[in-house]
């Protein structure tokens, strides 16, 4: 090992480290191994320990890949200082002389300072590639879900689709609303970056209305126009963009923009086949190298450069699966406990459709599990409009500052706040009263806490603005 000054202060403190094994206080002074990044990862991993808890476990962990390369000295400093055997008594069991167990324990502590530092090393590594693909997907809306259920393979398929460098430039992802195609399109987003297949995503979320001072708007026009597709580009892009500039100059410099980076192009939420086809051209021409993920509700198939996946409903054990497991981390002791046959009514009542599935589940925090499928069944009878029932319902049953809450979201970014945005816009202290109002609505499935940009970021399904603007405004 060729010892620069850092890599010397290693070797001394590393020695010191082991001498104090055991004294937390002497080891938490030790800034040069204190500060390895492998010693904060350990640190995040298991906070309870602190931080010379965290030292040793670094420690122990360089001492078993010396054991692996040269078991006799990992044994000799492992007994000197974890057993805290005396020189004298390793010298009589392992059959050295003491001139011999120092001569080995100067040794081993050199070699146990190169394999920290080698792992260190690798640490470093990961640590920047971890912040570089952190820094991709900062642009993404934060995450709705912890686990995807029952689309594991369509969500590989879409990832070989994209990943192909030489075909499938246009990918849709088709299904009613609250069929999860966001979710879905978001986690392939995230596992082709994590591979590194994609240095740069651009995410553009069509509205089917706007919210402009206090009223809602209603142009007929397509909720995303290629124009507006191109501006938000060029802004995600940082890109120029000179007053009167025309469009063909417009494209041609996204384009030199996008053959730069590997790049995947997102547009969300293309609710109707106006926007489809105000954009289906437009996209064509982005397209190559870079690729296009599109979500919508309106079918592509037609369209015979559009590789197009429709997303189904969850199957029965599916969607018995997603009601128990959405049960729990919401900690809803009624479904915990409930009959089976009482989860497979949810399932089949709300035709496995997630976010239907997920708005019930919120709902029996408040009223009775059978009050509420009678009620569903019954509104079923009525109308088709099955989501737009769950959200009456659940509005219902809110809190008059959750409430509040809920209606200043289509103010704010539809990528996600930080609750300090929530608070000022929707002018409610941020006290108890307001944490208490922000856990009702995640509870009840009409708010998102997601963790992105380094922060815990709110949003709201699309249908759920959707549903505040049309119904409640």
């Amino acid at each position: 090992m060729t010892q620069t000054g850092s890599g010397r202060a290693i070797v001394l403190q590393l020695g010191e480290a082991l001498r104090r094994y055991y004294d937390d206080e002497s080891l938490a002074q030790l800034t040069a191994l204190t500060r390895l990044q492998t010693v904060e990862e350990q640190r995040r991993h298991a906070p309870l320990g602190g931080l010379p808890a965290a030292l040793r476990g670094v420690v122990e962990t360089a001492l078993g890949h010396l054991a692996q390369q040269e078991k006799l000295l990992a044994d000799v400093l492992t007994r000197r200082f974890i057993q805290r055997q005396s020189v004298a008594e390793v010298a009589r069991q392992l059959s050295y002389s003491e001139r011999t167990v120092h001569s080995r324990q100067e040794e081993a502590i050199q070699r146990l300072a190169g394999l920290l530092l080698e792992i260190e090393d690798q640490a470093l590594a990961a640590a920047s590639q971890e912040a570089e693909i952190n820094r991709i997907l900062d642009g993404l809306p934060p995450p709705t879900f912890t686990h995807l259920i029952g689309v594991g393979d369509l969500l590989e398929t879409l990832c070989v689709y994209l990943a192909d460098p030489e075909q499938s430039w246009l990918v849709s992802v088709e299904g009613m609303g609250g069929s999860g195609k966001t979710a879905l399109a978001r986690q392939t987003a995230e596992d082709l970056v994590k591979e590194g297949r994609f240095q740069r995503v651009i995410w553009i979320t069509a509205r089917q209305q706007s919210f402009d001072d206090g009223y809602l708007r209603q142009t007929g026009l397509p909720a995303l126009t290629f124009s507006g597709l191109l501006e938000q580009s060029a802004a995600r892009l940082h890109l120029p963009q000179p007053a009167g500039e025309v469009e063909a100059e417009r494209i041609h410099n996204l384009r030199q923009a996008l053959r730069q980076t590997p790049t995947l192009l997102v547009v969300d939420n293309l609710e109707t086949a106006a926007d489809v086809e105000a954009l289906v051209d437009g996209l064509r021409g982005l397209a190559r190298p870079t690729k296009v993920l599109i979500t919508t509700r309106h079918s592509l198939a037609g369209h015979s450069d559009i590789a197009a996946f429709p997303v189904p409903a969850l199957d029965a054990q599916a969607a018995q699966t997603f009601v128990c497991r959405h049960a729990q981390e919401r900690h809803v002791p009624a479904l915990l406990t409930a009959h089976p046959a009482a989860i497979a009514r949810i399932a089949a009542l709300c035709d496995g459709n997630p976010l239907a599935m997920a708005l019930v589940v919120g709902q029996v925090r408040y009223l009775p599990l059978e009050q509420i499928l009678g009620d569903l069944q019954r509104a079923k009878g009525r109308s088709a409009d099955l989501l737009g029932f769950l959200f009456h319902y659940s509005w219902l049953q809110l809190s008059p500052t959750a409430q509040r809450l809920l209606l200043h979201m289509p103010l704010l970014d539809i990528r996600g706040v930080a609750w300090q945005e929530l608070a000022a816009i929707s002018d409610v202290p941020a006290d108890s009263q307001f944490c208490q109002a922000l856990e009702e609505l995640i509870a009840a499935s009409l708010l998102y806490a997601g963790f992105a940009q380094g922060q815990i970021l709110y949003s709201i399904h699309r249908l759920t603005e959707y549903f505040i603007l049309s119904d409640l405004i």
